[in-house]
């Protein structure tokens, strides 16, 4: 929904609740007419009563017409705070539609244990050549292992938890962490949403 048919909203919000204020104004000046008309024959009051019952009904309808336009003024501001609220959450939906929820993979370093920032997933796999065993531990326990050639696992952790790719018989050094077996971490980036 694009902001011009936002704006089209408030303008026919805000001619609607002007139409309740001038019916409003009409009904009372009507009943007001009535209560005169009826007032007028059955006292006969003399002129100086009838002038002090118009102001008295002019007060009246000031006060309401003073009534309704704070009415009116409250019912503009919720509107407008109501349409602010509304282009945020708009705005939230669009990033989340642009960046999508997945993050970029980010190589990691096998055996080395790491905390994870975000909700997100680990994944590890192994070559054809003699490639080696792993475990993928988190959280403190273990929650898949390879066993041949070719093999990659994927294991989702929670945002806080500790994780580890523990790889059992790699005569691969540590620190050449596309040896044998290979180490990814694919971080959740869901933003906030709006308050």
């Amino acid at each position: 929904m694009n902001g011009g048919s936002s704006d089209r909203l408030r303008l026919t919000t805000l001619q609607l609740a002007g139409l309740i204020a001038v019916v409003v104004c009409v009904f009372v000046l009507a009943r007001a007419a009535r209560t005169s008309h009826a007032t007028d024959e059955a006292s006969g009051a003399d002129e100086a009563l009838k002038k002090q019952l118009e102001v008295i009904r002019k007060d009246g309808l000031m006060r309401e017409v003073a009534r309704l336009s704070k009415e009116l003024e409250a019912a503009q501001k919720r509107l407008t705070g109501l349409d602010a609220q509304f282009s945020k959450h708009r705005d939230y939906l669009d990033k989340l539609h642009r960046e999508g929820l997945l993050g970029n993979f980010v190589e990691k370093t096998k055996n080395e244990t790491y905390t994870a920032e975000t909700d997100g997933f680990v994944l590890a796999y192994t070559g054809g050549n003699a490639p080696p065993e792993f475990e993928v531990h988190v959280a403190g326990g273990m929650r898949a292992r390879s066993g041949a050639a070719y093999i990659g696992q994927m294991c989702s952790v929670k945002r806080g938890q500790s994780w580890l790719v523990k790889t059992v018989n790699d005569t691969n050094p540590a620190t050449a962490p596309n040896a044998g077996c290979s180490v990814y971490w694919m971080p959740l980036q869901v933003p906030l949403p709006p308050k």
